[in-house]
Parts: C-alpha cells; structure tokens; sequence
C-alpha cells in the first residue's frame, strides 16, 4: 500500500512540475532548465545509494527510508515556499477528455515518448545488470558495488546537463535523440564483450551513462516545446 502511494505522489509531481518550471523559467532558457530537470532520476538514484552505505549499517532499510521521506518533505516545503512565483498555474485548470484526446492528436509527443520509452528500457537494464555484475562476477563488496553504480548513474547527470544546452544552442530534438541513440547503442555492444577489462568496461558504462544524458532533456522539454496551450503541458509529459 505505501509503496502505491508512493507512485502515486511520484506521477504527480513529474507530471505537474514541469509547468511550474515553465512558468517561473524566462523562455530563452527553458531549454537549459529542463536539462537540469532531466537529472531528477540519476541524481536522485545517486545520492540514494550513497547514503545508504553509511546509513543501512546503522538503521536498517527503515531508516534509510524514513531519511528519503524526510528529505521529500523538505523539498515540499522549500517549493510551498516559493509558490508565489507560479501562483498563475498553482489551480491548474479545467480539461475535459476531448482536450485530452486533441492534445495527444499531434504525432511529435508520441515520438518523444517512444525515444523515451527506448532509453529508459536500454538504461534500466544497464544499471540493474551492473550492480549484479560487480557483486556476482566479479567479488566486490556490496558497498563497493553501491558506490561504483552510484558514481555510474550519477554521470548521467552531466549528459542531461549538456543535452539542455545542446538544445538551448537550437540543435534539433530529433536529430540530437538520433546521435545519441547510435552512439549509445554502440556503447551498450560494446560493453558487453567478453574479453574487455575490468577498468575499461566499468568506463565505458560510466560514458555510456553520460552520453545517454541528452535523450531525456530532449524529450522532457520537448512536451513543453510541443504543447499548444499550459494547460496541455500535463497531458504531453504524462505521456512521456
């Protein structure tokens, strides 16, 4: 039960958030905004497994969640804190399922969703693998383990980054999403050949990470670029 409210609250806000930072983002850097945006998932993931390296040794799984439940309550409240700087989209506003429907009409987000979709899939099954792989193949610590995946994750942060300035500088969403893809995916190859180094495989799955980066700046941002009015922003980053 907690763990479905949990997914609840979390849809909310990755759904509702990206309003509020175009509302309160001047529009010349939105793009760069929505990079930074993008980094909410490896950044978070990150910071999560190292702090659970000191703190599971000293409280448990429980303890550790009741940091991260605390932590999500002050980030609550810091943004309660500014809502008068996007008290204009706070209420939301009124859509009836034929708004819904005539948002999704337009093929662009569809496209955005499944370049999302591709890396998630391609993403999630490197990070859950690498762990695994550390532990069980190769006889690291779980510690160890948490901290080489953690620093991993962590340099997708640095792609996210860079693809919101790469669309800041107007390279096109499609043609960024399409590079990335063939260099990522030649990565993904290339990691999982049987006679590589340990050293040079673990970094190529941290410039694989990295260069992976510019996929969801470029489709988080574009359900704003793409949406005809405010209120249709939900509709697009929900489907995305």
């Amino acid at each position: 039960g907690a763990r479905m409210i949990e997914g609840i609250g979390f849809i909310a806000l990755i759904v509702s958030a990206p309003a509020l930072i175009a509302a309160t983002v001047a529009p010349a850097r939105r793009n760069l905004a929505f990079g930074f945006w993008a980094s909410y998932m490896p950044l978070g993931a990150s910071l999560a497994l190292l702090a659970s390296a000191p703190l599971l040794p000293l409280a448990g799984w429980r303890g550790l969640w009741w940091v991260v439940a605390a932590a999500a309550l002050l980030a609550a409240l810091l943004l309660r804190s500014q809502s008068s700087h996007y008290r204009s989209v706070s209420n939301g506003q009124a859509r009836t399922l034929r708004d819904i429907r005539a948002s999704l009409a337009t093929p662009a987000p569809w496209w955005l969703g499944l370049a999302f979709a591709m890396y998630a899939i391609q993403n999630h099954g490197m990070l859950m693998w690498l762990p695994t792989y550390l532990i069980n193949e190769r006889g690291v610590s779980a510690a160890d383990a948490g901290l080489l995946a953690a620093l991993a994750i962590g340099a997708n942060c640095i792609g996210n980054v860079f693809g919101g300035w790469l669309i800041q500088r107007q390279v096109a969403r499609g043609l960024l999403i399409s590079i990335t893809f063939v260099i990522t995916s030649t990565l993904f190859l290339l990691i999982f050949l049987g006679n590589l180094p340990d050293g040079l495989r673990y970094a190529l799955v941290v410039f694989y990470n990295m260069a992976c980066g510019p996929i969801p700046a470029a489709a988080l941002s574009g359900a704003v670029r793409y949406a005809r009015s405010p209120a249709e922003v939900g509709s697009l980053q929900g489907l995305v």
